[in-house]
């Protein structure tokens, strides 16, 4: 235990050091024109990571989300992971634009009319912001772990006179509030890589249990993953991949579930190129 805390302190200091764009460049510099150090700190970094999610499960990544608006760090310019300071849900509002909001609202479209949808892990809003344009007489829902980019969202979307979208503070292994086919629709967006194998099964369940008509998820899924439990996942450089055919196989006949290869270029990061999809399961 003495060893997870230390690691989590020293990740916590790497991850999110002050602003010194010169210092920190120079720094990563120098690293990578040392081979040996480079493999070596990403080695140690990986494993380290690797060893706290694997004996956390999923409870490290909910204390990581919840807290993650205190850092300024921008999740969407990797290039400036060190240095950037943008408000952290303001990024998330500014990425609505991103290609892969549309690759997915293509693929909900394909499932209207719906009455009301439900997004878990919706940050502050930006898929919800453009499927209420859409679909202006369905209502939306979101849920989120982080009570920030939440507050940001439901002010947006009031300041924008958007009547038919409601954000509150929830997590995806809590859905037991909502009763049984209360939605038309659930969706997820990049939320369930960070669910570990301890959770997964109970989280798909309850969305079965929760929605009527279909799940639609844009998250990342390989055939082949070595020790990847029955689709419970396998651990990949700090996400959790998974075999979703065989994930939701275990509660719905195969011809219900329907994958879509995510084209490479629409998103250039190398795990979401070659593992990213759309997993739709129709109920």
């Amino acid at each position: 235990m003495t060893i997870i805390k230390k690691w989590l302190k020293w990740e916590k200091f790497i991850k999110f050091m002050p602003a010194q764009p010169n210092k920190n460049i120079a720094l990563k510099s120098f690293v990578k024109q040392v081979p040996w150090l480079h493999q070596s700190l990403r080695f140690f970094y990986w494993q380290g990571r690797s060893l706290r999610d694997r004996f956390l499960g999923t409870t490290a990544q909910e204390r990581y989300w919840r807290n993650r608006h205190r850092h300024k760090n921008d999740d969407w310019n990797d290039t400036s992971r060190f240095w950037h300071n943008r408000d952290w849900a303001k990024s998330y509002w500014s990425s609505i634009s991103h290609p892969h909001r549309q690759f997915l609202l293509k693929h909900i479209n394909r499932l209207a009319p719906f009455n009301n949808l439900l997004e878990i892990g919706a940050n502050c809003g930006p898929n919800l912001y453009i499927l209420a344009k859409k679909f202006p007489q369905s209502a939306f829902r979101g849920i989120d772990i982080n009570p920030a980019a939440v507050e940001f969202g439901q002010k947006h979307f009031e300041k924008l006179g958007i009547h038919n979208v409601n954000l509150e503070v929830g997590r995806a292994d809590q859905l037991d509030k909502f009763s049984d086919k209360s939605f038309d629709i659930i969706i997820t967006d990049a939320v369930l890589i960070y669910i570990a194998p301890d959770k997964i099964k109970r989280v798909i369940q309850d969305m079965i249990r929760v929605s009527r008509k279909a799940l639609v998820f844009l998250e990342q899924h390989q055939e082949f993953l070595r020790k990847d439990n029955r689709g419970l996942g396998a651990y990949q450089f700090g996400l959790w991949q998974r075999n979703y055919r065989r994930l939701l196989g275990q509660f719905l006949p195969q011809e219900k579930i329907k994958l879509t290869k995510l084209p490479p270029k629409l998103w250039p990061d190398k795990n979401w190129s070659q593992a990213g999809y759309v997993i739709k399961a129709f109920l």
